[in-house]
């Protein structure tokens, strides 16, 4: 139990406690880019556009979006679909 003001992970204790929380979930083959990948493609299919996304991800270029831009493209694609079919109905 963390104490009022401790930090989840720092420096110091990271290692130990993610090899606990993982145990304790019984996750074995999982690392913290792969909880990093899944929250960027979740952000993603909602955000607006990149610069929200690498505001998000801290990217300074494009090029690190790169896996998920297609997931912005496709939100686009449904939106400008609703809207045509509410403006067209």
């Amino acid at each position: 139990m963390r104490t009022k003001g401790e930090l989840l992970f720092d420096s110091t204790n990271f290692r130990k406690r993610w090899e606990r929380i993982r145990a304790e979930a019984g996750i074995e083959d999982i690392v913290i880019r792969c909880l990093r990948h899944t929250a960027t493609t979740n952000v993603a299919r909602h955000c607006k556009n990149r610069e929200e996304l690498k505001a998000f991800t801290r990217h300074k270029s494009d090029a690190g979006l790169k896996p998920y831009l297609h997931l912005i493209e496709e939100e686009d694609r449904k939106r400008i679909q609703e809207l045509s079919t509410k403006w067209l109905t």
